[in-house]
């Protein structure tokens, strides 16, 4: 029996049933080395896992400049925006061969290996934001090149060494993020540049704990004692959601300066200042992996001083010295209660109570109780009990509790409740995301994404700030200067202070819908007529004596002696400078426009 045939249709159907790749050979929108360099980026990034796929259509249409945070102008890429969209892998030396890119955002994934030298040739990039990943290695020098760039954002990695000195070309730059690594600079004009456009970077590089000895049997434990290991204690930064932006958080970890210190009574380290010094030489040595001892380790009462790892080193057991020069800070035991006044790193701690004074810096805590903040707070964990009051908020927060009456200059705040009164200044992009708003919360600045919801009874109010797309927003009174995106959604009780506010073509029904009712006792604008009275304000409405009521739990009009039931169905703002007027449809539905463009399409019954 000959099986050729069947085999041949077999080998058909099985094709059909395949998912199609990209062939770049054959699109037609961008050059093909282009179109390689982003089939690249998707494979050896896990693009198949990334946290859109395959919704955003990479590696499966002949059309790239279609895929999701993919533009294009004049067949060539100009933006590729994968910022926390879960990218896992290395970067490929292919990019450099999208000549002319403007933004390139692959910030807040799981990104390791080095930066390919290949960006430098990037001529036209603007933004190169890489912050928050697990990046390695050198800054290369050829990102020196890259003399258009405004914004450069490399802040927590692990990235290591000098800095290179053609940094200092760059002298478009109005955001340079590079905290959180372990970069040193010795050259007089870098140092300059740097100290200029990044004013913490020396202070926020990391500096590993170097091994740790034994207080009973001055033995340095081995890693895992042979054992696999189960525990990597990463206590620079917390579990938390990051951003798609990059902050260039002031917090301060660790500093061990190379003055005399002494061991307090609980075993922390304790310089004998408790003030920024003068600059100092300080020993960095590079972070060996090893278990967290077992409980009992330390005795007589003494305690652990926190293990500085990043992001769960690898390297092995062995100490580097690198000595770098940075003002010389202390570092203290964070207190879990009563005061602190200056800079620590609680290390994913448990904070239950405590007071930060003026110039107190508190980071990478884990919040159970109140703080009250005069100072500066960042990467926090907040608990359904966590309360947070005042000062100035930055880094990356997750929040199940409490906020209030703060300056927010950081990347992200997710979740929990935000009260008082909230400025975000952030200059990297800050957000709050999936947030209520206590009573008379007033918020100006910055971004709101997701789901915003106001008190019912006494509404937020949001000012020069912008609510980003696919948002939902409920019981907030929308004020002066707020940008609102295209496609969100309007819930109940949203108010606008002016007229002009309101988008063309928005969605009313919901925010004026009450108990299942469009209620024509309110309107959208806090100060304006509610809808029963500006229909009967219409021209059309005086001249033929007619007059919309609200009887019980239903409108009605007077038509020619017959009284006739108004059922709303839906409101929308009409398109601007739209003439106020009562349009009735062959279906018998009729439109009826307000003077203040309200777009309200109503059925009409006759009563027995």
């Amino acid at each position: 029996m000959n099986l050729t045939i069947p085999f041949i249709i077999l080998l058909t159907l099985l094709s059909t049933s395949i998912k199609a790749a990209t062939n770049c050979s054959i699109q037609t929108e961008i050059p093909p080395v282009e179109c390689e360099a982003l089939i690249t980026l998707y494979t050896n990034t896990n693009g198949a896992n990334w946290n859109d796929s395959p919704a955003n259509n990479w590696n499966i249409t002949n059309t790239p400049c279609s895929w999701t945070d993919v533009e294009c102008t004049g067949g060539n890429v100009i933006i590729i925006n994968r910022n926390a969209k879960n990218l896992l892998g290395t970067l490929s030396p292919t990019l450099g061969n999208l000549s002319k890119l403007r933004i390139l955002g692959l910030s807040n994934n799981q990104l390791s290996g080095s930066i390919p030298p290949e960006l430098g040739s990037l001529n036209n990039l603007r933004i190169l934001s890489l912050s928050n990943n697990q990046l390695t290695g050198s800054i290369p020098a050829e990102l020196g090149n890259l003399t258009n760039l405004k914004i450069l954002g490399l802040a927590n990695n692990n990235l290591s060494g000098s800095i290179p000195t053609e940094l200092a070309n760059l002298t478009n730059l109005t955001l340079l993020s590079l905290a959180n690594n372990q970069l040193t600079a010795a050259d007089t004009e870098l140092v300059t540049f740097l100290n200029s456009n990044a004013e913490n970077w020396a202070t926020t590089q990391i500096i590993p704990t170097p091994p740790i000895v034994d207080n009973n049997s001055g033995t340095t434990p081995t890693p895992n004692n042979g054992e696999p290991n189960d525990t990597v204690v990463d206590n620079t930064e917390p579990p938390i959601t990051p951003t798609p932006n990059d902050d260039d958080s002031e917090s301060v970890t660790n500093v061990v300066t190379n003055q005399d210190t002494t061991s307090n009574d609980n075993g922390s380290l304790l310089s004998p200042e408790d003030e920024v010094g003068t600059p100092t030489t300080v020993t960095e040595f590079s972070c060996p992996m090893y278990s967290h001892p077992a409980p009992g380790w330390c005795k007589d009462g003494l305690e652990l001083p926190p293990i500085k790892y990043k992001n769960g080193c690898l390297s092995p057991p062995r100490c580097v010295a690198i000595t770098m020069d940075v003002p010389a800070i202390n570092y203290i035991s964070c207190p879990t209660n009563n005061s602190l006044k200056g800079i620590c790193n609680a290390g994913g701690r448990t904070i239950t109570k405590l007071e930060i004074l003026e110039h107190g810096n508190l980071s990478n805590a884990v919040l159970d109780g109140q703080l009250t903040n005069h100072g500066r707070v960042s990467n926090l964990i907040i608990t359904k009990q966590g309360f947070v009051s005042g000062g100035i908020i930055t880094g990356y927060i997750k929040n199940e509790g409490t906020m209030e009456n703060f300056e927010f200059v950081g990347g992200s705040i997710i979740g929990g409740t935000l009260a008082g009164i909230i400025i975000n200044s952030s200059k990297v992009g800050g957000y709050f995301q999936d947030v209520y708003l206590a009573p008379k919360t007033q918020i100006s600045g910055g971004y709101l994404i997701g789901k915003i919801i106001g008190d019912k009874k006494a509404p937020a109010e949001l000012e020069k700030l912008s609510i980003k797309a696919n948002s939902h927003i409920e019981n907030v009174i929308i004020s002066e200067l707020v940008n609102l995106a295209e496609n969100m959604t309007f819930g109940a009780g949203v108010r606008f202070t002016d007229n002009d506010l309101i988008p063309e073509g928005t969605d009313l029904t919901a925010t004026l819908t009450t108990d299942g009712e469009i209620d024509f006792s309110t309107d959208v604008v806090t100060d304006a007529p509610n809808l029963l009275n500006q229909i009967n304000a219409l021209p059309d409405m005086q001249d033929n004596n007619w007059q919309l009521e609200q009887n019980a739990d239903r409108l009605e009009v007077m038509v020619d002696g017959t009284r006739m039931r108004v059922k709303p169905k839906r409101v929308k703002q009409a398109k601007r400078n739209r003439r106020a007027e009562i349009i009735i449809h062959d279906d018998g539905t009729v439109t009826v426009i307000t003077a203040k463009g309200r777009e309200i399409l109503v059925e009409v019954e006759a009563l027995e």
